[in-house]
């Protein structure tokens, strides 16, 4: 896992993906789209010459929230008995990913790997979140946690059709909260 935020009962588990989907592809054949997609935040068929392709995005966030559930975290992470709610979040360079149709997909995609939730434990819809948005939260954050947010996401869009930036940008709970990144506002006061 990329990064981890555990509150205990309540665990958020990133995985982040520095990939761009080809223009080409989107705009071409649906089957292809759908590969691309795969390939980059999922499972892929085969990869060029033949090859199986290891797991990424969708998929490694699922295999580390099935060890989660499963308690095989092994001694190095018994941090992680205690959970109860895991929030998943496929963290993107790629702000294409904001529109509606890649959360649903990948969400879909994510659920197919993870399998079955024993009793107990929830986890929570899968979260796309873009660099963009992580950075939008980064002076914003001490106005809401950030496992709040993903809850309030969750609840509200469970399908990802809408993108966890228009959620914040338009719920009364999040958008007057939002402040630019103080990174940003200091390079911007410098020029």
């Amino acid at each position: 896992m990329d990064a981890v935020l555990n509150d205990v009962v309540q665990v958020v588990v990133f995985e982040e993906k520095a990939a761009w989907l080809k223009d080409e592809v989107v705009l071409d054949d649906f089957e292809k789209w759908l590969e691309q997609i795969r390939s980059r935040y999922g499972v892929s068929a085969t990869a060029a010459g033949g090859k199986k392709e290891r797991p990424k995005g969708v998929a490694q966030l699922a295999q580390l929230v099935r060890r989660i559930l499963d308690g095989n975290c092994g001694a190095t992470q018994p941090d992680f008995a205690a959970a109860e709610v895991i929030h998943p979040v496929l963290l993107v360079n790629d702000t294409r990913l904001n529109a509606p149709a890649y959360g649903t997909f990948l969400a879909g995609e994510f659920l197919a790997l993870l399998g079955s939730v024993p009793a107990g434990k929830r986890v929570m819809p899968l979260t796309v979140m873009t660099i963009s948005d992580l950075e939008n939260l980064e002076s914003s954050i001490d106005q809401f946690s950030m496992r709040q947010l993903l809850a309030d996401y969750a609840a509200a869009h469970p399908d990802g059709l809408v993108s966890l930036h228009n959620f914040m940008a338009v719920d009364p709970r999040y958008a007057d909260k939002l402040k630019p990144g103080a990174q940003l506002m200091e390079s911007s006061e410098r020029l």
